[in-house]
């Protein structure tokens, strides 16, 4: 179901679930076992679009919360009244939205966009203390 929602290949699909197994250690050289392939891949995904197990999200699930960070500080331009003069300065935008039916929650704007920050900015939106 994953592959489907990404819409990645059989091929790729089968690539990455192998490479992660390799890398947990369940695939080794000595054994090759657990080796996904893509026709394996292909047969899982018809199996489960034929048995209606996908799952079905309700549009007012309000339990899933997305936060993206894209990493792009954007140069902001500020007017500074006391010197008359505009200046720029560069800020990192956060926007908060909810999944699955993107609904809006806030947006937060950065000088200095660190863990902690972003922690103290965002947790207030989610009604949680910190």
């Amino acid at each position: 179901m994953t592959l489907d929602k990404y819409g990645i290949s059989d091929r790729a699909g089968a690539a990455i679930v192998s490479a992660t197994l390799q890398d947990i250690g369940l695939v080794t050289e000595s054994n090759k076992s657990s080796v996904i392939d893509r026709s394996k891949i292909r047969r899982a995904r018809a199996q489960t679009r034929s048995s209606g197990a996908a799952v079905k999200v309700l549009d007012d699930d309000d339990s899933l919360v997305s936060i993206s960070f894209d990493g792009r500080k954007d140069k902001t331009m500020l007017y500074e009244y006391k010197d008359n003069r505009r200046k720029t300065v560069v800020e990192e935008h956060i926007t908060l939205v909810k999944e699955p039916n993107l609904r809006y929650i806030g947006h937060i704007t950065l000088a200095t966009a660190d863990a902690l920050t972003i922690s103290k900015k965002t947790l207030p939106l989610f009604s949680v203390e910190v």
